[in-house]
């Protein structure tokens, strides 16, 4: 667990890190926030997202993580899960420079704890990847809102794989430009 959070850290200042960046730094944004993310008919996972998006040519790069414990596992005995992951993603700008769609895909790992010994035998980790469509809404000053649709190609089915990595899922992300 240390060992993730290290990774998520170490990443998200990475992606923030002016220095990471090539290019003059009127054409770069740097965004962090929140989010939070439902697989259709199972846990709630919540967390943090660091981006650095390029203006000029429209993509972007982060990091993510979330986890059941500041979502579904808060106030029930849902499963203890984490999910840490990175992303590229391209801005088509579909209404005045306002609203964009952004197709993203993430590559990442996710890891759950069964919490008991009984379930040792099942797989407690994969790798994942999966595509997705974001609606993106540049909102009042320097706040941003996401929506978005997506797909675990890796996932389980409670027989092959983790059972509680679902395939589909939905996610809101609510950032705040750090830097202009």
């Amino acid at each position: 667990m240390k060992k993730l959070i290290t990774i998520t850290l170490i990443l998200a200042i990475s992606v923030l890190s002016k220095s990471f960046a090539n290019e003059d730094n009127t054409n770069n944004e740097y965004f962090a926030g929140i989010n939070f993310k439902k697989y259709n008919s199972f846990y709630w996972e919540n967390g943090i997202q660091f981006k650095f998006h390029n203006i000029k040519n429209g993509f972007s790069i982060g990091t993510l993580y979330e986890t059941t414990l500041l979502g579904s596992a808060i106030s029930s005995n849902a499963l203890e899960q984490h999910h840490f992951s990175v992303f590229v993603d391209k801005d088509f700008n579909i209404y005045r420079n306002i609203i964009y769609l952004n197709p993203r895909l993430n590559l990442g790992y996710f890891l759950v704890n069964y919490e008991s010994e009984i379930f040792n035998y099942l797989n407690d980790n994969t790798l994942t990847i999966a595509p997705e469509v974001l609606l993106r809404m540049k909102l009042i000053s320097n706040f941003e809102l996401d929506l978005s649709c997506g797909y675990n190609i890796i996932h389980g089915n409670g027989q092959n794989g983790l059972g509680s990595l679902y395939p589909i899922y939905f996610r809101f992300n609510f950032l705040y430009l750090t830097t202009n």
